[in-house]
């Protein structure tokens, strides 16, 4: 990259924080962050540091529900509220002690998909290195007589490629053993999820998760126009050692490549949504599926964190176009 062209180099790269001022929104931090090849992304300071948007060259990758932007003012944890706050974006993340569908487990009432996409970090920095920009975050998930996870995220974002990097650490600061789960709630969006876009998943075996999305298994990676009162379809894989998931259009000869590192997320789920204004594909690694904690439980999916224990969580997302490309990243050795 040739800063010499630029006066003020932020017009094209680089972070800017800026907040916003209306609505159930009013109040919300975000880093702006740029990397000066076509990659933008708003990070939500008040959401966990999660990714609201991403976009490439102007085109928007990722999935806006109506809800929008909603600060965690709003948040209600209980049965399905979680949805009244899930602007989705392109990454929520579910969890840390429980996600999925709402359940008692434990005598614990729990809602869907945990409480750490609602909490506010409670510390962020960005450095700029030779290799691009570096966020770095603080979120605590902390109850009083109960758990004490702390999630210390840093995300990556490279100035010679169209390519980041998220690595979180989940530390146990507290002296029981808890419970640790945690999906990454990866959602693509118009224009580059359309009736033209490939769904291409590196996996082993496919399970639908209910009757409704077993009789259309045979469809599960083919994207259809918005269809009205639609139901949404959810697919559970076990992914090859190599796992990731590739998503193309040939309309905008633009693709995004997700990949991961299988060793603590031994989950994938695919969440097909055709439905009109409720258009989105959900891309989603974790350590569970989301049947609910009690669920984990029973078929002993559940994992734990011990007291000083460490866990480590790291993908990466890649840019990319053209045809050729994907047909190469489908059939090569790709990812970690």
């Amino acid at each position: 990259m040739d800063f010499s062209y630029v006066g003020d180099i932020s017009s094209i790269y680089g972070v800017r924080k800026y907040s916003l001022l209306e609505g159930k929104a009013k109040g919300m931090e975000f880093f702006h962050v740029k990397n000066g090849l076509g990659l933008e992304m708003d990070i939500s300071l008040d959401r966990n540091a999660d990714i609201s948007s991403l976009s490439y060259k102007g085109v928007n990758l990722s999935f806006s529900s109506c809800c929008g932007n909603v600060s965690p003012f709003y948040f209600n944890k209980n049965k399905d509220e979680f949805l009244k706050s899930f602007n989705a974006g392109f990454l929520t993340t579910c969890g840390l002690t429980y996600f999925g569908s709402p359940c008692m487990d434990n005598n614990e009432e729990l809602g869907l998909h945990g409480t750490i996409a609602n909490t506010p970090v409670s510390s962020s920095s960005y450095e700029y290195n030779d290799k691009g920009i570096l966020v770095k975050t603080i979120t605590r998930d902390e109850n009083i007589f109960s758990h004490k996870l702390v999630l210390n995220r840093s995300i990556s974002i490279s100035n010679s490629d169209n390519v980041f990097y998220l690595n979180d650490l989940v530390s146990n600061n507290g002296d029981q053993i808890t419970p640790l789960m945690v999906l990454y709630h990866m959602n693509i969006g118009y224009p580059l999820l359309d009736e033209n876009a490939l769904l291409y998943i590196n996996y082993e075996s496919i399970k639908p998760r209910n009757e409704h999305s077993k009789l259309n298994i045979s469809s599960f990676d083919k994207m259809s126009k918005p269809i009205k009162n639609f139901q949404e379809m959810c697919y559970y894989f076990l992914m090859k050692e190599n796992p990731f998931a590739l998503v193309f259009n040939p309309k905008l000869n633009i693709g995004l490549l997700i990949s991961y590192d299988k060793t603590n997320l031994d989950s994938f789920v695919e969440w097909k949504m055709m439905g009109y204004r409720d258009y989105a594909l959900g891309l989603e690694p974790g350590n569970a599926y989301p049947e609910g904690r009690n669920e984990a439980r029973k078929n002993k999916s559940l994992k734990f964190i011990k007291p000083n224990e460490t866990k480590s969580f790291s993908l990466r997302v890649r840019i990319f176009q053209g045809h050729e490309e994907f047909l190469k990243i489908k059939e090569g050795e790709l990812g970690f």
